[in-house]
């Protein structure tokens, strides 16, 4: 989740009945085939989820919610429908809706609580159900997108640290859209349904589905519940079930109808381009009778066979639905290179074009999955194009892709300013890292949140070992200890968040996690996990006492907690005695200190010589801090070879600091051991032009080493003015009169020193193009 305000457990598996057919109309259902992760939010501590109804406003006879308790015992629950968020202060409990259900059992199953209410409940289009639980380890299941009426990917609650508010599903669980429930309404009129007469579907009431077997309110023929086949499924559509359409399209699975999963149709499959990157549900509107496409390159990974595509939109809140038109188009490089803005879409791929029909305009984000596909190419680079019948619906937009790479913008066809014709080099800006969900280590880049699978075995790729922090190339699939990448290098396309970073906790008033170097968190005074990530199932933080405590864990001294905060909750986890700050007599006695010996040691930091090798210490960077014209585009030094000794690629050891923070705070990214005593530091972004970025490495000891780059576009020489003795000394580097490093003459960034340079640095110190002006500037 994407805030450690509770916690997700897992029940077992098991499928629930009601005990008896629930009177009314169904209005709402979002179950899950298979039970799942619990969510407990605490003893006392209140938590809703919105339910929008199918059909509207209407009289509720009966609803219902799946929960559980993995701790032992019972617990009680209390259950209540709102007509709003229950943060808000405007909201109030729907009369005659509330319930105490006592004595729920918390042993690793699901419960079903039913609430059948004396008399009909009025109630809004959107009612929100809320839940109570008496005991930490009692919680609600989490289920899916509803298949009746819909629900957002957010849920409210009553937090302890984070006060009362609305807490989102995070990425990379994106199947998870609400809690499982069910609401029954009395309706004026019988709703329509699907009716299956053997593998033939017709929408009626019930009463007429007289010789068929009725698939409930509200149910529709598209998909189809009634056709037999085998779903593809799970995160790479290789987990074969035998169901029909509606119930592996429901469950995000690719259908072969009339298939089965003897016939092993679920063939070996592998990413080629996925874009998760949750920005909280922004999303473009696209203007009707237009197109939008968003740029997909494969890299390493392609050419390919298309196996499937899907794409999210979402539209304003509206009464009514849409339909979206989805196809894949080739690319058009316009003669320059494929990362360039100006690329447009070329011509639509045979066989790629999807219709979807009857998509809810409520503002609820939908998946639409495309797909199987067979006997379809893709190049390096291809467009997803999109078109919707709603000029209040659009793509949702996401951020830096975690495989294949986007450019931060789009084209547009029939664009006012080109009718009848693709545009390009339509930007989205960025979003705001304030916006990010993820903390500084957030980098919004502008995309659509999509994703690519092709047909056949999945190729090597990047690795981000989980506990060393560092980024290893050429690792075949399920051969990496932490996140992997295939098809990818560590230096063309770094990790999101970036390898290097875990999980960072700090204590309130700030109060949270977030994904962070450990650099960054410990000047924020937090604690870091190495090689966790705070989405991880099963993480949270220590308690406040642990992440502000002194004294050594393993000494008995006065005062409750102890200096190692993940040593600290793992004793006071035990013996709560330990960290118990409102009992005057607790400290932490000699049976704390015993309990802390269980405790893993922390990785050290080994103490020796660290010499700064290429780039070398007190370095002046002359060249370009990007290519002309393309300021986006950040060049200069980003990665320093340096000597040390052995085990010295643990990032808990390395700081970065930078007198210029030029857009975003810097961070060491990897530390990478290239052998013969040498280890690659690398940085998450170039060094800050008109800046000086000091890079230390501090042991055990507390002893620190530090070397400093600057970065000065235009002074060649590295004296201390940027000015026109700088051209005449990059003749000197040419006629072989001085000997000069690529830092101080290859201004253009070509790999070379060339006459070229000379024109480039008089570019740098005039401000040619988007080229701050550097004439006269001093060293910084």
């Amino acid at each position: 989740m994407t805030s450690r305000h509770g916690t997700a457990a897992r029940l077992a598996d098991g499928n629930l009945a009601a005990a008896s057919i629930p009177p009314g109309s169904q209005v709402y259902r979002n179950e899950i085939a298979v039970a799942s992760d619990l969510w407990t939010p605490g003893a006392g501590r209140r938590m809703a989820d919105d339910v929008v109804l199918e059909g509207g406003a209407c009289n509720v006879l009966y609803y219902d919610l799946a929960v559980g308790g993995v701790t032992g015992g019972t617990f009680d629950v209390d259950v209540a429908l709102w007509d709003g968020d229950p943060c808000e202060a405007a909201s109030t409990i729907i009369p005659g809706t509330a319930r105490q259900i006592p004595g729920v059992p918390s042993n690793g199953t699901l419960q079903l609580v039913q609430i059948t209410l004396a008399a009909p409940a009025a109630v809004p289009g959107t009612v929100w159900i809320a839940a109570t639980f008496s005991t930490a380890g009692g919680g609600w299941v989490f289920a899916e997108q509803a298949e009746i009426g819909l629900t957002g990917d957010f849920w409210s609650e009553d937090n302890l640290t984070q006060g009362c508010g609305l807490f989102q599903v995070a990425p990379g669980t994106s199947l998870y859209g609400g809690f499982w429930a069910n609401v029954y309404c009395e309706l004026p009129a019988p709703p329509i349904g699907a009716c299956c007469n053997g593998v033939s579907c017709n929408e009626v009431t019930q009463a007429e589905c007289v010789s068929g077997v009725w698939q409930g309110d509200f149910t529709t023929c598209s998909p189809d519940p009634c056709l037999p086949g085998a779903c593809c499924g799970g995160a790479t559509l290789t987990t074969c079930s035998d169901t029909t359409e509606s119930g592996c399209v429901g469950g995000g699975g690719l259908f072969h109808a009339g298939a089965s999963c003897s016939q092993s149709p679920c063939l070996p499959t592998y990413s080629v381009f996925a874009n998760n990157f949750d920005t909280g549900g922004a999303r473009g509107t696209i203007a009707a009778g237009t197109m939008w496409g968003d740029d997909l390159d494969l890299g390493a990974t392609a050419p390919c066979e298309l196996l499937a595509f899907d794409v999210e939109v979402a539209s304003e809140v509206n009464a009514t639905t849409f339909d979206a038109h989805a196809v894949l188009w080739t690319n058009d490089d316009r003669g320059t290179p494929l990362d360039s803005m100006d690329d447009i879409p070329l011509t639509p791929m045979t066989g790629t074009a999807v219709n979807f029909a009857g998509i809810p305009g409520s503002g609820v984000r939908q998946r639409l999955l495309a797909g199987p596909f067979s006997g379809i190419q893709l190049d390096r680079k291809v467009w997803l194009v999109l078109s919707t019948t709603s000029a209040l619906s659009g793509p949702v937009l996401a951020g830096m892709a975690e495989v294949g790479s986007s450019v931060d913008g789009f084209a547009i066809f029939d664009d006012p300013a080109q009718p009848g014709l693709w545009a390009g080099g339509f930007s989205f800006g960025g979003f705001d890292p304030a916006g990010c969900p993820s903390g500084p280590s957030c980098r919004p880049a502008g995309s659509f949140k999509i994703n690519v699978w092709c047909s056949g075995e999945r190729p090597p790729g990047a690795c981000c070992d989980a506990l060393s922090g560092t980024c290893i190339d050429n690792v075949p699939p399920g051969q990496c200890p932490g996140r992997w990448m295939p098809g990818v290098t560590c230096d063309t396309h770094p990790f999101d968040p970036p390898c290097g970073t875990s999980a960072c906790c700090v204590a309130t008033p700030v109060a949270g996690c977030m994904d962070t170097v450990p650099s960054f968190c410990a000047s924020l005074g937090g604690a870091v996990a190495v090689g966790s990530l705070c989405n991880d199932l099963g993480f949270s933080c220590p308690r406040d006492v642990c992440l502000t405590a002194t004294g050594d864990c393993s000494v008995a001294h006065v005062g409750v907690g102890c200096d190692d905060p993940f040593c600290c909750e793992s004793v006071c986890t035990t013996d709560s005695f330990c960290c118990d700050a409102t009992n005057i007599d607790a400290w932490w006695d000699t049976s704390c200190a015993g309990l802390s010996q269980t405790c893993p040691a922390s990785s050290p930091c080994p103490s020796g010589t660290i010499n700064f090798v290429d780039p070398p210490d007190g370095t002046v960077d002359a060249r370009q801090p990007h290519p002309p014209f393309d300021a986006a585009n950040r060049q200069g030094i980003k990665t320093i070879l340096v000597e040390a000794p052995p085990g010295a690629n643990n990032l808990l050891c390395w700081t970065p600091s930078e007198t210029v923070v030029d857009n975003s705070v810097n961070m060491i990214t990897r530390v990478v051991d290239v052998g013969g005593g040498r280890f690659a530091v690398s940085l998450l972004r170039s060094i800050s032009s008109g800046g000086v970025t000091t890079i230390t490495y501090t042991d055990d000891a507390g002893v620190a080493q530090s070397a400093s780059f600057t970065s000065h576009p235009g002074n060649v020489d590295g004296d201390t003015l940027a000015n026109g003795t700088d051209v005449q000394g990059l003749f000197t580097c040419l006629e072989g009169t001085s000997t000069c490093e690529l830092w101080e003459c290859d201004a253009d960034h070509s790999g070379r020193c060339t006459p070229s340079d000379a024109l480039r640095v008089i570019d740098l110190l005039n401000g040619a193009g988007d080229f701050d002006p550097w004439m006269n500037t001093p060293l910084p």
